[in-house]
């Protein structure tokens, strides 16, 4: 599952994408959604969500999940308590 979102700095529109690769990295099947949200941790999360869910609904109970926001892998990886050290 490799995921990405991304928002517009003059604007408020954000949108989330992402593919499902098979295990040769073909591509399987791909999902891009407008979203209403404002920050990029909120933006990317949605995508990381949504990229889980689609490989649900196709019969996935094991995947590769790959996103570029080091403090959303963090907290995934770690739990809550991996922001707490940011404040």
């Amino acid at each position: 599952i490799n995921v990405d979102g991304s928002v517009s700095r003059n604007s408020s529109r954000a949108a989330i994408g992402g593919v499902l690769r098979g295990p040769s990295d073909g591509w399987l099947i791909g999902f891009r959604i407008r979203t209403s949200m404002s920050d990029i941790f909120s933006i990317e999360a949605k995508a990381v969500l949504e990229g889980l869910k689609l490989a649900w609904n196709r019969g996935f109970r094991q995947a590769k999940l790959e996103c570029d926001n080091v403090l959303l892998v963090d907290v995934l990886r770690n739990g809550l308590a991996a922001i707490s050290n940011i404040a």
